[in-house]
């Protein structure tokens, strides 16, 4: 946990990239904790928290990923990205002693001198892409928590190729209630890291499974869908 080197300020702001440049993602919380016990006195803002993101890479795991070399590495799959977000964001919401909180980045950007995360040139960190044309999944994440608009919405649908037959499906939803089905076949669900935020244990045929998810509010019903593939 760093120490504050000017106690004299009125607010103190920091970046933190845990699970990136340094740590693991989940000591987000254990640095927050540190922070709350020792200096319980102090204004603190969470100025920069992140991971890079390539909506072109994605591993049906992250139990063993590949190596993620974040300064040279030419690996940087977009569900790592969206599982920092999920917990970082998670730890940020029980914490009002973080007085403010801000994600790099809402848009990739370009950075000269960069060679990684397999595009020369670019920063990543952005949920969404350099042409602004395409939405990573941290986007929805942050829609189901800070946008009244009801919404569902499946993660990983682009991580499609699946090795193993038991998985997690992730659903992002600020509607109560969702019902989840797999090949048309009802899957209850658990809870995640908050209540916008529901898990389910899925177990796939060989080939193509139908994931869905519907969800009413009022009289209005929304509904999702993506298809995983198990060889």
């Amino acid at each position: 946990m760093s120490r504050f080197e000017n106690l004299n300020c009125d607010v103190q702001a920091m970046n933190r990239y845990y699970g990136w440049y340094e740590g693991k993602i989940e000591d987000l919380e254990k640095w927050t904790s540190g922070l709350e016990k020792e200096y319980p006195d102090c204004k603190v803002m969470l100025t920069e928290y992140g991971a890079d993101g390539n909506i072109d890479q994605g591993i049906d795991t992250l139990a063993n990923p590949k190596s993620i070399d974040p300064v040279n590495g030419q690996f940087s799959p977009e569900n790592y990205q969206t599982e920092t977000h999920i917990q970082q964001w998670a730890i940020i919401q029980k914490h009002p002693y973080l007085l403010a909180s801000y994600f790099w980045n809402m848009f990739e950007f370009a950075t000269p001198l960069w060679n990684r995360g397999g595009v020369n040139a670019r920063n990543l960190k952005g949920i969404i892409t350099f042409d602004r044309k395409r939405k990573k999944d941290a986007f929805y994440w942050y829609k189901a928590n800070w946008n009244p608009e009801p919404m569902v919405y499946l993660a990983n649908r682009r991580d499609a190729i699946r090795t193993r037959p038991d998985n997690t499906v992730q659903l992002f939803s600020n509607i109560s209630s969702p019902k989840l089905k797999v090949n048309g076949k009802k899957i209850s669900g658990r809870p995640g890291v908050n209540d916008k935020h529901t898990l389910y244990d899925v177990h796939l045929k060989k080939g193509k499974n139908k994931i869905q998810v519907t969800a009413k509010q009022g009289n209005r019903s929304f509904t999702d869908e993506m298809i995983w593939m198990y060889k």
